[in-house]
């Protein structure tokens, strides 16, 4: 399921509808997976003007319809 999340940048791009239990299901495994991997989780939420806003989350929340899941930092 996560390849299909995957996006060019290597960040994880996590839509669903609310509305629907299997989506919902779905999106809260890979919230837990990602997070599990050491990926910070954001909620992604619309602005009057300009970009959108990045929130990070630390539990999951079925209502959002949208998270985004940003690559651990590796040092070198």
């Amino acid at each position: 399921m996560l390849s299909k999340l995957t996006s060019d940048d290597g960040d994880f791009r996590i839509p669903w509808n609310p509305a629907d239990a299997d989506e919902t299901a779905n999106a809260r495994q890979a919230f837990n997976d990602l997070r599990a991997s050491g990926y910070a989780i954001y909620e992604v939420r619309a602005r009057r003007r300009g970009e959108p806003q990045r929130i990070l989350v630390r539990d999951f929340d079925p209502q959002a319809g949208q998270l985004v899941a940003v690559r651990p930092n590796r040092g070198g």
